[in-house]
């Protein structure tokens, strides 16, 4: 399972890393245009 979150403000993208950090076996984090996206991969946990 793929989640992908966008990060508008630095609280939401410092949460976002928290579960990035904590919870999926991998994850990455990248400025885009409309924001900072934030990838989980649940499958590999």
């Amino acid at each position: 399972m793929n989640q992908t979150i966008n990060c508008f403000d630095r609280t939401a993208f410092g949460e976002a890393l928290k579960d990035v950090a904590t919870k999926p076996a991998s994850g990455t984090v990248q400025q885009t245009t409309a924001g900072i996206e934030v990838s989980f991969d649940w499958s590999q946990r």
